[in-house]
């Protein structure tokens, strides 16, 4: 994880000067955005669930438990790609989603 992500989003969309942004451009720039993601917490699993939990809040990401042990929780069906869903397993990550 080389920078915080939300950083990123606000510096490229501040380069947006007129405001007006296409959506499928928008929406091709979250799809990356959700693969940086991806690829830069790919590595956290396996790790300690306050680990990951603290290398989330470092880079600016939403952190989220979608399961513990065996139970799953209720989640929102709204998409983010700034937020991890982990899976835990005694106190060990081990399965991230982004959104």
């Amino acid at each position: 994880m080389k920078f915080p992500f939300v950083i990123l989003i606000s510096l490229i969309l501040a380069a947006c000067s007129n405001g007006e942004v296409e959506q499928t451009t928008f929406d091709n720039f979250m799809d990356e955005v959700a693969k940086l993601v991806e690829e830069s917490t790919k590595d956290l699993v396996g790790k300690s669930e306050k680990n990951v939990e603290y290398c989330a809040a470092f880079e600016g990401l939403q952190y989220r438990v979608a399961a513990r042990d065996g139970e799953f929780y209720a989640l929102t069906m709204d998409y983010s790609p700034t937020r991890i869903n982990v899976e835990i397993q005694k106190e060990i990550v081990t399965k991230i989603n982004v959104g």
